[in-house]
């Protein structure tokens, strides 16, 4: 038996076809090394950026080939990122709730209230919401983060407050807010943090309503098997750690949020 012109024809192609497929494999294959040797970071301007600098020292003294690129993303804007598998972990404040997605929480904080230190309560010990309803108050934009933005509106709502001022344009961090504390323009909640604490015209008080808080968290796509997620976030839980060492700093495996058994985030 032998081929005829057209057989002979047809077996060429075939091996062609067959050899093409291959090289294609091979090339996906090597692709996809290179891409298992990167992690890409999600940050915003709520990211815990010394969770992030201590985490990525860790992983890169035991990972020194995985490079670790950053993309400036508003927390609305890391969940889009995540489910089109553009980022592998955000890092963004409080909880993020999305189908497909974990989140697990790194660290909460009771905020405190921001007041003009001339206000006639700048020499309380504590204050309450309610005795403060007639002063304005503002919020950093809803898309920085959805979830602190809802959390924060219904502690002011509850507390009798009408709308928050409205600032046109995107607000910039913190800074802006505490100079228009000081101006005498707005009350605010916020975090107590050292720096803040130091900046003059203003003053912190605690308040006695509970639950004002603020928490960070880290997010990432549910189920995914990565060579650097796995390992990085192993670094990270072991950061969170030596923060506090009581903290599990275990994600469960089903769906839903892990919180550290303590409230207050060592800084």
């Amino acid at each position: 038996m032998q081929l005829t012109p057209a057989g002979r024809r047809f077996l060429e192609v075939a091996q062609g076809i067959l050899a093409s497929a291959e090289q294609a494999g091979a090339v996906a294959r090597e692709t996809a090394r290179g891409d298992s040797r990167k992690i890409v970071l999600g940050i915003s301007v709520t990211s815990d950026w010394d969770l992030i600098g201590k985490t990525r020292r860790r992983f890169v003294e035991r990972a020194p080939d995985v490079k670790i690129l950053f993309q400036n993303l508003s927390e609305e804007s890391q969940v889009a990122a995540l489910h089109a598998g553009e980022i592998d972990i955000g890092f963004c404040c409080f909880p993020t709730l999305s189908q497909g997605l974990t989140t697990e929480i790194t660290g909460r904080e009771r905020m405190m209230v921001a007041l003009p230190a001339g206000h006639r309560f700048a020499r309380r010990r504590t204050v309450r919401l309610e005795d403060l309803v007639d002063e304005p108050y503002s919020l950093w934009p809803r898309h920085f983060s959805p979830g602190c933005y809802d959390h924060l509106l219904n502690v002011f709502r509850n507390a009798g407050f009408g709308p928050p001022l409205d600032v046109a344009g995107d607000l910039p961090p913190a800074r802006t807010i505490l100079g228009m504390v000081a101006a005498g323009l707005i009350i605010a909640l916020v975090i107590p943090e050292g720096d803040r604490a130091r900046t003059r015209g203003f003053v912190l008080k605690q308040t006695t309503e509970p639950g004002i808080f603020h928490e960070t968290a880290v997010i990432y796509r549910r189920g995914v098997e990565s060579e650097t997620l796995i390992p990085f976030l192993q670094q990270l839980r072991l950061v969170l750690a030596e923060r506090d060492p009581n903290r599990t700093g275990r994600v469960p495996s089903r769906p839903g949020i892990s919180r550290p058994r303590t409230a207050n985030r060592a800084r």
